[in-house]
């Protein structure tokens, strides 16, 4: 069917998103560690608050349908990595 056609295509798009979340969980326990807390939960809660915002706009405003579901897990996850990266770089100049 349908779904499984839907899957098929785009579980791989899906699957390349999982290095930045890990990217993201060892920046934000690293902060969270060197008594950063601030910094780490930005990080923590970017994710889903993006996840939610992406989840509806991408299939209805955006017309991508049940393909901007799919897309907005991925696309969260790379701009909460390149928040991370942000928010890491500040934290270096700091100090």
């Amino acid at each position: 069917g349908r779904t499984a056609e839907d899957t098929e295509r785009l579980l791989p798009l899906f699957a390349a998103a999982l290095p930045f979340v890990a990217l993201t969980r060892v920046a934000a326990s690293g902060l969270y560690a060197a008594g950063k807390a601030l910094a780490s939960y930005v990080l923590v809660y970017a994710e889903p608050l993006l996840t939610l915002a992406l989840a509806l706009l991408l299939p209805g405003p955006a017309g991508l349908e049940l393909g901007g579901v799919w897309a907005a897990v991925p696309l969260s996850q790379l701009l909460a990595a390149l928040a991370c990266a942000i928010v890491t770089a500040m934290d270096r100049n700091k100090g």
